[in-house]
């Protein structure tokens, strides 16, 4: 990306005062009365009244709970066995940790870059920015129908044998795939339902 940065134009739902306030880092004080702004004010009983702010820890959940996935507890073995040895193995996880470093170290860059909403929507929008938002929006399409119903759906699939494991039953996991396929989907409609309610 070549050259000073330039924000995308905002439409007329995303310029309320309070999101200027959040993203310029501006205190209620700060503010501009709504009649003076032109910007009609939010109903005291409506959603636009939540803090839209997280904290360290929520953040740190989101965060771990996104990077630490099933696999950690699923590939050590096939890594192992595939590389041959345990020296050669501890020298691929620390090759992959200096590339995930190096990505970690990007995001965080984009983000002081564009301190609005969006995250990677927006990095893509910035950068391929004809057609219109049409890199930003495929990628928005492709996390929400393939990337992480994938994710999820082998997250609860190690789950449902991870289960078998801590009961025993060892064979169910050889003879018996439609229960693994059952215990994971009951498990992923239970966190839906968990998090709906939430």
């Amino acid at each position: 990306m070549s050259g000073a940065y330039t924000p995308l134009p905002t439409d007329a739902l995303t310029t309320s005062t309070s999101l200027e306030r959040i993203s310029l880092g501006r205190s209620a004080s700060d503010e501009v009365p709504a009649e003076d702004a032109g910007v009609r004010k939010p109903n005291p009983g409506s959603d636009e009244n939540l803090r839209k702010e997280i904290g360290l820890l929520s953040a740190s959940s989101i965060i771990i709970g996104q990077v630490v996935g099933s696999g950690i507890y699923s590939t050590p073995a096939s890594v192992a066995l595939l590389c041959g040895t345990p020296l050669m193995a501890l020298i691929l996880w620390l090759i992959s940790g200096i590339v995930s470093l190096g990505g970690a170290l990007a995001s965080a860059e984009l983000g002081t870059m564009f301190p609005q909403n969006g995250g990677m929507i927006r990095y893509l929008a910035h950068a391929y920015p004809r057609p219109r938002a049409l890199i930003a929006t495929i990628m928005a399409y492709s996390v929400t129908f393939f990337c992480r119903p994938a994710a999820i759906a082998a997250n609860v699939s190690i789950f449902a044998q991870y289960f078998f494991f801590a009961a025993g039953r060892r064979d169910y996991i050889e003879d018996r795939d439609y229960l693994l396929r059952g215990i994971g989907a009951l498990t992923m409609t239970l966190l839906m339902i968990l998090n709906m309610v939430s």
